[in-house]
């Protein structure tokens, strides 16, 4: 099996990210692209339980969240997270491309906004300057 050029540029073994989406398909396309990666992933599936993961592991590099879930949304769930740990980059995923979202957003604490469909890419390219950060 051949990877990707992308894929051999992000090495992030040893490295942890919370997922939060409730989209099964989003959850598989994740999967696919960040795989060859190495980065060990907890996943949610509301707000809530990204909370709650990222309370009984604090260790957590980096959070990327959907703006809309169950429970709790990725905008209220940023708040909280960032009131845990100001310093855990929080990148939010949304389908609504509309600038209040990106305000909310901000003004929540996220680090970066990305705009569904994204291209495999970008995601890695973002990802990469908050993982290999020093």
């Amino acid at each position: 099996m051949t990877q990707s050029i992308s894929s051999l540029h992000h090495n992030w073994v040893g490295k942890r990210l919370l997922i939060a989406e409730d989209d099964d398909l989003t959850c598989k396309l994740l999967r696919l692209i960040l795989s060859p990666t190495g980065i060990d992933c907890f996943w949610a599936r509301t707000g809530l339980e990204a909370v709650n993961l990222t309370k009984e592991h604090d260790n957590i590099d980096l959070a990327l969240l959907d703006i809309q879930m169950p429970e709790l949304d990725g905008i209220s769930a940023t708040e909280i997270l960032k009131q845990m740990n100001h310093r855990l980059p929080i990148i939010i995923q949304t389908a609504f491309a509309f600038n209040e979202y990106k305000t909310a957003c901000q003004k929540a604490g996220c680090d970066e906004f990305i705009t569904k469909p994204y291209e495999k890419t970008t995601l890695l390219q973002i990802m990469d300057q908050y993982l290999t950060r020093s």
